[in-house]
């Protein structure tokens, strides 16, 4: 395999999994609308929205639990980021992808424990 073509295969994978994960997540907020007036019925108060979560029964808990996860799954394509784009030191990307400063000192501080 050429370096080109190895190149590829991240970013035609990240590529999916954003163009993947978006579609799901629109899906399932769709479905999420049709059946229980989401996000509309947030702004309602409590003694509202209760009764009509009760009434759902538990295809809406699955419907809120798929929307949830839909939403989590993109996670995965933007950490990716830093890496495809061949730009992992961009302070800015870091802050993008919930890469913290933090972890990165930590595995300094490890590093130096362990050279000294």
């Amino acid at each position: 395999m050429t370096t080109t073509s190895v190149d590829r295969i991240p970013r035609r994978t990240t590529g999916a999994l954003l163009v993947t994960g978006a579609l799901a997540f629109g899906g399932a907020a769709t479905a999420l609308s049709a059946t229980f007036d989401w996000p509309d019925i947030l702004r309602e108060p409590a003694d509202v929205v209760l009764p009509a979560v009760v009434a759902g029964g538990t295809s809406l808990t699955w419907t809120w639990f798929t929307t949830a996860w839909t939403y989590a799954i993109l996670l995965v394509p933007i950490l990716l980021l830093p890496a495809v784009l061949g730009r992992r030191g961009d302070p800015v990307l870091r802050v993008a992808t919930c890469r913290h400063y933090g972890r990165h000192r930590q595995s300094d501080f490890v590093l130096q424990r362990r050279t000294s």
